[in-house]
């Protein structure tokens, strides 16, 4: 499967599409409402609700083909822990995701283009729910529900299991980002 920013300066593939079905999920969450906002193209990321579409997706099975020059970071706050990762050539989001020591890649599936539904399967989950725009799809959690904490756990396990870990494709071997990353002072009001 591949993805790529809008004017096609960034692109890559995900591997082995197949392990990730059943993860896919909506975040309303007003940080990445403000994150869509920051780039300027909120129409283009979010759905009805101020949802953002995201796929979990494991660091090895995630490669950056073309375009790394392009690739900027962004952190909300100095407080987060998560880095918002974009192509500044059209300010298109790639991914989200953890320090490198955690494993953890969200791809904002706006990006995936004919994203293969078939293969991933439906939306599993629709959280934080407290900030999106009603009228809410139904079984649209409030927070993040702990039963979803199982999941990611789960999903850690496999990942150390099957040495998916590593590489990262925005941190470099010794878990420095792999270009500079911009912590917003105030992030975007909307």
């Amino acid at each position: 499967m591949q993805f790529k920013c809008r004017c096609g300066n960034v692109s890559g593939v995900i591997q082995q599409e197949t392990e990730l079905q059943g993860l896919r999920f909506i975040c309303m969450c007003k940080d990445c409402q403000a994150y869509a906002h920051f780039l300027g193209n909120p129409e283009s990321i979010l759905d009805a609700n101020g949802g953002t579409e995201v796929v979990p997706v494991f660091p090895k099975l995630l490669q950056i083909t073309k375009g790394f020059e392009h690739v900027r970071g962004v952190k909300l706050s100095e407080k987060t822990g998560l880095f918002r990762w974009y192509a500044g050539c059209c300010r298109s989001p790639i991914a989200n995701s953890l320090p490198s020591q955690a494993g953890y890649i969200g791809l904002v599936a706006a990006r995936l283009g004919d994203l293969n539904r078939e293969t991933l399967g439906p939306i599993r989950l629709r959280v934080n729910g407290e900030s999106g725009i009603p009228p809410l799809p139904e079984g649209t959690h409030k927070g993040t529900p702990s039963s979803w904490f199982f999941v990611i756990l789960g999903q850690i396990l496999r990942m150390y299991l099957k040495r998916w870990k590593r590489p990262n494709p925005f941190f470099d071997a010794s878990n420095k980002p792999i270009a500079p990353v911009e912590v917003l002072v105030s992030p975007p009001k909307f």
